[in-house]
Protein backbone atom coordinates (compact mmCIF):
# COMPACT_ATOMS: atom_id res chain seq x y z
CA UNK A 1 0.00 0.00 0.00
CA UNK A 2 1.52 2.95 -0.89
CA UNK A 3 1.84 5.85 1.63
CA UNK A 4 0.15 9.29 1.68
CA UNK A 5 2.45 12.40 1.52
CA UNK A 6 1.54 14.99 2.83
CA UNK A 7 2.94 19.26 3.05
CA UNK A 8 2.59 20.77 5.95
CA UNK A 9 3.56 24.21 5.00
CA UNK A 10 1.65 27.34 4.22
CA UNK A 11 2.33 30.85 3.35
CA UNK A 12 1.75 34.07 2.75
CA UNK A 13 1.58 36.85 0.70
CA UNK A 14 3.40 40.18 2.39
CA UNK A 15 4.64 43.45 1.17
CA UNK A 16 7.09 42.92 -1.24
CA UNK A 17 7.68 39.30 -0.61
CA UNK A 18 6.11 35.63 0.79
CA UNK A 19 6.11 34.07 3.91
CA UNK A 20 6.23 30.60 4.38
CA UNK A 21 5.78 28.36 7.36
CA UNK A 22 6.37 25.18 8.58
CA UNK A 23 5.99 22.54 11.20
CA UNK A 24 9.56 23.82 12.64
CA UNK A 25 10.00 27.09 11.09
CA UNK A 26 8.68 30.36 9.80
CA UNK A 27 10.60 32.14 7.74
CA UNK A 28 9.83 35.31 5.59
CA UNK A 29 11.84 36.96 2.21
CA UNK A 30 10.83 40.51 1.40
CA UNK A 31 12.54 42.80 -1.44
CA UNK A 32 13.87 45.87 -0.43
CA UNK A 33 13.64 48.96 -2.45
CA UNK A 34 16.92 48.69 -3.40
CA UNK A 35 16.58 45.21 -4.97
CA UNK A 36 17.87 42.80 -2.58
CA UNK A 37 16.13 40.09 -1.02
CA UNK A 38 16.34 40.03 2.90
CA UNK A 39 15.37 36.92 4.79
CA UNK A 40 14.48 36.35 7.78
CA UNK A 41 14.09 33.21 9.96
CA UNK A 42 13.14 31.24 12.68
CA UNK A 43 12.69 28.33 15.03
CA UNK A 44 8.83 27.87 16.33
CA UNK A 45 8.21 26.71 19.65
CA UNK A 46 7.08 23.20 19.71
CA UNK A 47 4.34 22.81 22.39
CA UNK A 48 1.49 20.63 22.59
CA UNK A 49 -1.23 22.58 24.49
CA UNK A 50 -4.36 20.92 25.49
CA UNK A 51 -6.76 22.88 23.40
CA UNK A 52 -4.65 21.15 20.29
CA UNK A 53 -6.97 17.94 20.89
CA UNK A 54 -10.30 19.58 20.90
CA UNK A 55 -11.43 19.59 17.17
CA UNK A 56 -13.38 23.02 17.17
CA UNK A 57 -11.78 24.84 19.67
CA UNK A 58 -8.12 23.41 17.86
CA UNK A 59 -9.52 25.06 14.68
CA UNK A 60 -10.85 28.45 15.56
CA UNK A 61 -7.98 29.02 18.28
CA UNK A 62 -5.32 28.22 15.12
CA UNK A 63 -7.21 30.63 13.00
CA UNK A 64 -7.04 33.55 16.01
CA UNK A 65 -3.20 32.71 15.81
CA UNK A 66 -3.27 32.66 11.58
CA UNK A 67 -4.76 36.00 11.91
CA UNK A 68 -2.05 37.80 14.71
CA UNK A 69 0.94 36.48 12.67
CA UNK A 70 -0.33 37.03 9.45
CA UNK A 71 -0.47 40.44 11.18
CA UNK A 72 2.32 40.63 12.47
CA UNK A 73 4.70 39.56 9.46
CA UNK A 74 2.82 41.56 7.08
CA UNK A 75 3.23 44.72 9.38
CA UNK A 76 6.88 43.39 9.39
CA UNK A 77 7.42 43.12 6.19
CA UNK A 78 6.53 46.75 5.54
CA UNK A 79 9.13 47.92 7.80
CA UNK A 80 11.50 46.37 5.75
CA UNK A 81 10.44 47.87 3.10
CA UNK A 82 9.82 51.24 4.45
CA UNK A 83 13.30 50.72 6.42
CA UNK A 84 11.32 53.70 8.99
CA UNK A 85 12.71 53.71 12.16
CA UNK A 86 10.34 54.03 15.28
CA UNK A 87 9.63 57.58 15.82
CA UNK A 88 10.47 59.46 18.83
CA UNK A 89 6.68 59.18 20.39
CA UNK A 90 6.59 55.57 19.78
CA UNK A 91 9.67 55.06 21.52
CA UNK A 92 8.33 57.05 24.23
CA UNK A 93 5.03 55.32 24.11
CA UNK A 94 7.18 51.69 24.14
CA UNK A 95 9.00 52.40 27.48
CA UNK A 96 6.62 54.38 29.38
CA UNK A 97 3.67 51.69 28.78
CA UNK A 98 5.72 48.54 28.46
CA UNK A 99 4.14 47.74 24.93
CA UNK A 100 4.95 49.15 21.41
CA UNK A 101 2.55 50.65 18.93
CA UNK A 102 3.25 48.14 16.22
CA UNK A 103 1.88 45.68 18.58
CA UNK A 104 -1.14 47.99 20.00
CA UNK A 105 -1.82 48.52 16.12
CA UNK A 106 -1.79 44.25 15.08
CA UNK A 107 -4.50 43.81 18.20
CA UNK A 108 -6.13 46.34 16.91
CA UNK A 109 -6.45 45.69 13.27
CA UNK A 110 -7.00 41.70 13.92
CA UNK A 111 -10.10 43.06 15.95
CA UNK A 112 -11.26 44.97 13.13
CA UNK A 113 -10.61 42.61 11.07
CA UNK A 114 -12.57 39.98 12.69
CA UNK A 115 -15.77 42.56 12.95
CA UNK A 116 -15.78 43.05 9.75
CA UNK A 117 -15.67 40.12 8.68
CA UNK A 118 -18.58 39.25 10.92
CA UNK A 119 -20.52 42.20 9.96
CA UNK A 120 -20.05 41.60 5.78
CA UNK A 121 -20.02 37.68 5.61
CA UNK A 122 -22.99 36.88 8.46
CA UNK A 123 -24.55 40.05 9.31
CA UNK A 124 -25.00 41.91 5.90
CA UNK A 125 -26.03 39.02 3.95
CA UNK A 126 -29.34 38.27 6.29
CA UNK A 127 -29.48 41.85 6.29
CA UNK A 128 -30.50 42.03 2.44
CA UNK A 129 -32.14 38.58 2.59
CA UNK A 130 -34.82 40.16 5.20
CA UNK A 131 -34.64 42.92 2.56
CA UNK A 132 -35.33 41.40 -0.04
CA UNK A 133 -38.37 39.08 1.83
CA UNK A 134 -40.28 42.15 3.09
CA UNK A 135 -39.93 44.22 0.12
CA UNK A 136 -41.28 41.20 -2.05
CA UNK A 137 -43.34 39.68 0.87
CA UNK A 138 -42.32 36.24 0.26
CA UNK A 139 -40.66 33.37 2.39
CA UNK A 140 -38.14 31.62 1.01
CA UNK A 141 -37.46 27.92 1.34
CA UNK A 142 -34.31 26.94 3.76
CA UNK A 143 -32.45 26.05 0.54
CA UNK A 144 -33.47 29.05 -1.44
CA UNK A 145 -32.32 31.31 1.63
CA UNK A 146 -28.97 29.78 1.93
CA UNK A 147 -28.46 29.95 -1.95
CA UNK A 148 -29.02 33.72 -1.72
CA UNK A 149 -26.97 34.51 1.07
CA UNK A 150 -24.21 32.10 -0.21
CA UNK A 151 -24.53 34.58 -3.87
CA UNK A 152 -24.72 37.52 -1.63
CA UNK A 153 -21.24 36.22 0.39
CA UNK A 154 -19.69 35.94 -3.22
CA UNK A 155 -20.63 39.49 -4.58
CA UNK A 156 -19.23 40.96 -1.17
CA UNK A 157 -16.15 38.94 -1.53
CA UNK A 158 -15.63 39.62 -4.94
CA UNK A 159 -16.20 43.33 -4.69
CA UNK A 160 -13.82 42.84 -2.04
CA UNK A 161 -11.05 41.99 -3.81
CA UNK A 162 -12.08 44.67 -7.16
CA UNK A 163 -11.96 47.53 -4.29
CA UNK A 164 -8.52 46.60 -2.94
CA UNK A 165 -7.28 46.11 -5.90
CA UNK A 166 -7.38 49.46 -6.13
CA UNK A 167 -4.75 50.57 -4.12
CA UNK A 168 -1.04 50.05 -5.12
CA UNK A 169 0.28 48.40 -2.28
CA UNK A 170 -2.85 45.94 -1.43
CA UNK A 171 -2.46 45.34 -5.39
CA UNK A 172 1.26 44.38 -4.98
CA UNK A 173 0.54 41.58 -2.23
CA UNK A 174 -1.84 40.20 -4.45
CA UNK A 175 0.78 39.42 -7.25
CA UNK A 176 3.09 38.09 -4.63
CA UNK A 177 0.31 35.89 -3.27
CA UNK A 178 1.24 33.06 -6.64
CA UNK A 179 4.63 33.27 -5.46
CA UNK A 180 3.29 32.18 -2.32
CA UNK A 181 1.97 29.16 -3.81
Amino acid sequence: MARKRSCKIGGQAVMEGVMMRGEKSVATAVRHPDGHIVVESKRLVNSSPWWKKVPILRGAINFFYSLVDGMKVLMRSAEVFGEEEPSEFEKKVAKKFKVSLFDVAIWIGVVLGLLMSVFLFIMLPQFVLSGLEALFSWSASAFLKNLIMGVIRMLIFLLYILLTALMKDVRRVYMYHGAEH
